[in-house]
């Protein structure tokens, strides 16, 4: 009923809630040329989103449950626990979890009260120079929010009021957050997007250099 794809691997969801994945595998990063069921996901519970973030010469991929619970399948540094997960695995930190998002470097993770867990190595709007962080925090001073975006190093989350708000790389000609040629290269903490007449967005969607 979907497929999932970022990079090197793909998957797809059926109707009975079975997860199949194909290409380059988690971990061991061998081949497999043909989908095959992935086993020791959650019982109970069924995926319905995957999202990836990698980096750094590594790579995890996040399953957000509908149960609010977020496991994840890779390499320790992004695993959200510290540690490798040679097979899914779940975040104990993360619960009553609405939405994921993940890219290059950082990973977001939205709870039902609006709040947004970070990790990752860099893009996290935690400050500047702030060391990588390896298991999720919430961001603070942030107003709840109702959707979340990650695109290569650029974060996005709207608020319950509609507002846009923005953090990571911006790029030197000040591209990715579209606030105009004048934007500062990078957002260091959540900013709210200086463009107060944006309409709502619910869908963020572009890669590369391109949103």
């Amino acid at each position: 009923v979907r497929i999932f794809g970022r990079r090197e691997t793909r998957f797809a969801l059926r109707a009975d809630g079975s997860l199949y994945v194909w290409g380059k595998m988690p971990v061991s990063g061998r081949s497999q040329p043909r989908p095959v069921q992935i086993t020791g996901l959650k019982d109970n519970a069924r995926v319905t989103n995957v999202a990836e973030v990698t980096g750094d010469g590594q790579s995890t991929f996040l399953f957000l449950y509908d149960d609010g619970t977020v496991a994840s399948w890779g390499d320790a540094m992004y695993s959200g626990t510290g540690n490798p997960h040679p097979t899914p695995a779940q975040i104990p930190s993360l619960s009553n979890i609405q939405a994921i998002a993940a890219d290059y470097r950082v990973a977001l993770a939205l709870h039902q009260d609006g709040g947004v867990y970070v990790w990752g190595t860099a893009n996290l709007g935690l400050g500047e120079n702030h060391p990588p962080q390896q298991t999720p925090v919430r961001l603070a001073n942030l107003a709840p929010m109702a959707r979340i975006f990650v695109i290569e190093q650029s974060c996005f989350a709207v608020d319950r009021q509609g507002r846009l708000h923005i953090w990571g790389v911006n790029g030197s000609w000040a591209w990715w957050h579209g606030v105009g040629k004048d934007g500062p290269e990078a957002y260091f903490t959540p900013t709210l997007h200086p463009d107060a007449n944006l309409p709502e967005f619910v869908s963020i969607a572009g890669a590369g250099r391109h949103v």
